[in-house]
């Protein structure tokens, strides 16, 4: 368990002791263990939602917050304006998650923040638009059967290789920082023109 993971879980239980006491001798029992379970469910929910931390503490690096949640095999790190990609794992079995930038380096974000705002599939292609909260901060993950010769969008985005593939046993994949994404965004592999919706 992680020092994130665990923190939430004392500050809800501190807050489910709390209300306990006060409300022992108001509530039935079986009412209160309900509402308490409840209130326990929905504090861990919150705060895992709103990372207090960014207000007090910050990371030198995205790996470091990403330790800090709970991520130890950091593969992978697209730094973007505002905010990082960070993507672990490995062999085909690759997870991502958006750290934010904050005043004095990297803090964390809160489970949500990470959009998937679009998948894409078409013949040899697939992959998925990931988007930090509500932001310009966007991120897409290609994913090749083959080899990839050449790749380019149409903002000249600059993409990194997280996997070589052979078509055959192992696929390509490629990530990058899509610093103002738009409905008219093309990407082109191998020079096939894919369509992003």
């Amino acid at each position: 368990m992680s020092l994130y993971q665990l923190i939430r879980i004392v500050v809800s239980l501190a807050i489910v002791a709390g209300l306990f006491f006060i409300l022992r001798k108001k509530l039935r029992q079986k009412v209160l263990m309900i509402g308490l379970l409840v209130v326990f469910v929905l504090a861990d929910v919150l705060l895992c939602e709103l990372p207090i931390e960014n207000t007090f503490v910050s990371f030198r690096t995205p790996q470091e917050a990403a330790r800090y949640v709970g991520i130890e095999d950091v593969s992978f790190v697209i730094e973007g304006q505002s905010s990082g990609l960070v993507i672990s794992g490995g062999q085909g079995e690759y997870q991502e998650k958006i750290f934010p930038k904050i005043a004095d380096g990297w803090g964390v974000g809160g489970e949500s923040a990470t959009h998937i705002r679009s998948f894409f599939s078409e013949d040899s292609v697939a992959g998925q638009l990931v988007q930090y909260k509500e932001t310009k901060e966007y991120y897409i993950v290609v994913i090749f059967a083959g080899t990839v010769d050449s790749i380019e969008d149409s903002l000249g985005s600059t993409f990194q290789t997280l996997q070589v593939g052979d078509g055959i046993t192992s696929d390509s994949i490629l990530v990058a920082y899509i610093p103002e994404y738009t409905s008219q965004y093309m990407l082109t592999i191998n020079d096939k023109t894919v369509n992003i919706p």
